[in-house]
């Protein structure tokens, strides 16, 4: 790749919560490298449910050196005022180059943002108006999975998807978010397991019930102490306590209390990861860990998988996946709900056995 010398504005549109924001990070590692001396502006959405579960994308990118400033338009609503002001703020930068790093979208979804973009001044977007294939998850060899959205995001933008690695996935966390995760596990003197039982969407919920006797299971068989460190929204704390009610060992509730940074940089002490496909998995990967997912089947298998962690993934390919369902009552969530906690558990002892 070549570094480009220019030192002008680069808007990179990319809107989602914290996992659509984690797995864009090779994408915005590349364009740093191709732009050492631009600025970078993220143009963004504000959070889906106004917070409560979704995070803002400048929460997870601030302060990692990948991008220099945002600008956010509300979501959900039209609202002309607000639309010119993201407008004049765009026509005030006098971009060089816009990054259309953006999910799957429609003919019609691409055609109203290449207008939004020439009304804003921009004729030239990359990334817009690129071949079919670009749009689209390539199945890989052997026939079974599908490539990640990180990988397809990567060719979308002109970038080899062959150098994805794990480097890419980088938050670039900092000494002192790291100095305040040794502050906020300063009682915590054994190793821990970091848990996530929430989920932002309703199908990928494997069940409070199932939790609970994953713990009791792992309580009862884990050869040595473990401590728990549960993450998510403030609206899961309570939830939390109630599963972790019986853990034997100390139990730390992080729900609601950690920036996305500060919580990346707790995770990246954990010994292990468990839990939903959802935003705190992909923070977990993008720290190395390793993380064991429990996925329902509602979209194909591989595009959302935690990188470098596929193999730790429990996934049923049901008739019905693919289904892109938020809500699953037809079929009573058979895919996520036929994952057994017993065979979660097996797993976990594999991996914490392989780090003894």
């Amino acid at each position: 790749m070549v570094a480009h010398q220019y030192n002008g504005n680069i808007i990179v549109f990319r809107i989602g919560s914290l996992g659509d924001t984690l797995v864009a990070l090779p994408a915005f590692h590349l364009l740093r490298k191709q732009y050492p001396q631009s600025k970078i502006i993220l143009l963004t959405n504000t959070p889906v449910d106004g917070g409560i579960k979704a995070a803002a994308s400048h929460q997870i990118l601030m302060g990692s050196g990948l991008v220099d400033q945002f600008i956010e338009y509300p979501h959900g609503r039209f609202s002309l005022p607000a639309l010119m002001r993201v407008i004049s703020e765009i026509r005030k930068l006098k971009p060089q180059e816009v990054v259309y790093l953006m999910p799957r979208r429609t003919k019609l979804q691409r055609f109203r943002d290449a207008l939004f973009f020439f009304i804003a001044g921009i004729w030239r977007v990359r990334g817009l108006f690129v071949a079919e294939s670009a749009n689209t998850h390539h199945k890989l060899p052997g026939g079974e999975y599908y490539e990640s959205e990180a990988s397809r995001l990567i060719r979308s933008v002109g970038f080899d998807s062959n150098g994805l690695d794990q480097s890419l996935f980088s938050l670039v966390l900092q000494e002192n978010e790291r100095d305040t995760a040794k502050k906020i596990l300063a009682d915590i003197s054994i190793p821990f397991i970091a848990i996530s039982v929430g989920a932002k969407v309703p199908a990928n919920d494997w069940g409070s019930d199932r939790w609970f006797d994953l713990l009791k299971k792992l309580a009862g068989s884990l050869p040595n102490s473990y401590a728990l460190v549960c993450f998510g929204s403030k609206d899961e704390f309570e939830r939390c306590e109630s599963i972790t009610s019986e853990w034997p060992g100390p139990v730390l509730n992080l729900c609601g209390a950690l920036s996305p940074r500060e919580s990346a940089a707790v995770l990246e002490r954990a010994a292990i990861y468990v839990g939903h496909d959802s935003g705190p998995m992909h923070l977990a990967s993008s720290v190395g860990i390793p993380c064991i997912s429990i996925f329902a089947a509602r979209n194909k298998p591989g595009v959302w998988f935690p990188y470098g962690n596929e193999e730790n993934v429990f996934y049923r390919n049901v008739p019905c996946s693919n289904c892109k369902l938020s809500v699953c009552t037809e079929h009573q969530m058979i895919c996520i709900y036929s994952i057994e906690p017993e065979e979660v558990a097996e797993r976990i002892h594999q991996l914490l056995s392989a780090k003894l």
